[in-house]
């Protein structure tokens, strides 16, 4: 279940990636600067609008990731700056890492939502997309991420076109580890009643339909990402493969892709005419919404609007409305944080709560997401790797 993507920067070679990058990852490199706030902006080249995709006009960039001024230990034990997408890449392997690793702990505990769909990499890409950064204060961001005229994803075609996934500048957004964690760690849930937060590694039949129904009112931005495999064959009639096989995928659209989509509707209707807005690209396997609702009851609708008119597995994670911050024991000020004002808070208040608790959790920092597992930084567990399951934008 986990695909190598390996892109190189060979003067004068003609190199199928990204535009032809499929099911993988294509990362663009980001550049923090400040503005109103900090903020994120691609740089990768201006030219990403390639023109020779195998089935039509699609966007070339999935997620952005730091790729200007990292700092790198470099041969000779010297220290520098660096930039470029060999650098931006390795950050979303990393925190494909780190996925892996919490699933393994949630699956090694027996718990109940969590099995060996957590390792399938249609999940991991539906997760790290669907929890990108866009907007400060939206679903764990704490920056905007602007292209190079300024502007959020809000002013782009993705977000007013139904028929436009992704942005071609950025993406589904900015990759953020904590809010992948915090997209991940409810498990994966059936259609039918579904938290707020949530993932599904499921299955639809050629032209039929599932829900995935809120189990409670939801307000504010719902982002909403799906994907699935394009189909690419072994030449070999065994199905076996050996040194210098060749692998192919065809030419006519219906016969590359399944076509699926997801609509967002009130929880009580199933009119698609109702829907508050879809995702429906027809060039590619993914479909990505994020949206902003009033407070209501809503539900997710996948369909399978034909393409190769079989079945086709899928993922689907989605984000609605905001996680309030979970409160550790001892934190009597609620800031993220079990430290010396808690314990003056208790001293001027001892009705607050338990000392004993501030004593159990001093130095505890929870933020405003948590995972039950600790998260290091995403460069330190993929400095050896340059491109594992991605390809760069360059």
């Amino acid at each position: 279940m986990v695909l190598y993507v390996v892109s190189g920067a060979q003067e004068g070679a003609l190199v199928g990636l990204p535009q032809d990058n499929f099911n993988g990852i294509t990362v663009a490199a980001s550049d923090r600067f400040q503005g109103a706030g900090e903020t994120w902006r691609q740089e990768a080249s201006f030219n990403v609008g390639f023109l020779f995709d195998a089935v039509g006009d699609r966007t070339s960039t999935d997620l952005l990731a730091p790729g200007v001024s990292n700092f790198l230990t470099s041969p000779g034990d010297l220290e520098e700056f660096s930039l470029g997408t060999s650098f931006a890449a390795p950050h979303v392997t990393g925190a494909a890492a780190l996925l892996h690793q919490y699933a393994n702990t949630k699956i090694a505990a027996s718990l109940p939502r969590w099995g060996n769909e957590a390792h399938f990499h249609e999940v991991t890409k539906a997760i790290l997309l669907n929890s990108a950064d866009k907007l400060n204060g939206v679903h764990g961001s704490e920056r905007d991420v602007v292209n190079e005229l300024g502007h959020t994803w809000l002013a782009t075609l993705a977000y007013s076109d139904d028929e436009t996934s992704l942005d071609q500048r950025l993406g589904a957004g900015h990759l953020n580890v904590e809010s992948a964690i915090a997209n991940f760690e409810s498990g994966e849930y059936d259609p039918g009643l579904v938290p707020p937060i949530g993932w599904d590694f499921g299955g639809i039949g050629a032209f039929g339909d599932v829900d995935y129904t809120f189990n409670q009112s939801v307000s504010g931005y719902v982002a909403i990402t799906l994907a699935w495999d394009r189909r690419v064959e072994l030449t070999d009639p065994d199905n076996s493969y050996s040194s210098g096989d060749l692998f192919f995928d065809y030419v006519e659209l219906d016969e590359v892709l399944n076509d699926l989509n997801v609509y967002l509707l009130p929880a009580n209707t199933a009119d698609l005419g109702m829907a508050l807005t879809s995702s429906r690209t027809v060039d590619d396997n993914l479909e990505h919404i994020f949206y902003e609702v009033p407070a209501g009851n809503y539900k997710i609708k996948v369909l399978h609007s034909g393409g190769l008119n079989d079945a086709q597995d899928y993922a689907l994670a989605w984000w609605a409305g905001e996680l309030s911050p979970p409160v550790t024991p001892g934190d009597f000020d609620e800031d993220g944080d079990v430290d010396g004002a808690d314990f003056l808070l208790w001293q001027r208040n001892t009705s607050v709560g338990s000392l004993t608790d501030w004593q159990a959790n001093y130095g505890t920092g929870v933020g405003p997401l948590t995972a039950a597992t600790a998260v290091p930084e995403p460069c330190a567990a993929i400095l050896g790797s340059r491109l594992a399951w991605l390809c760069a934008a360059s």
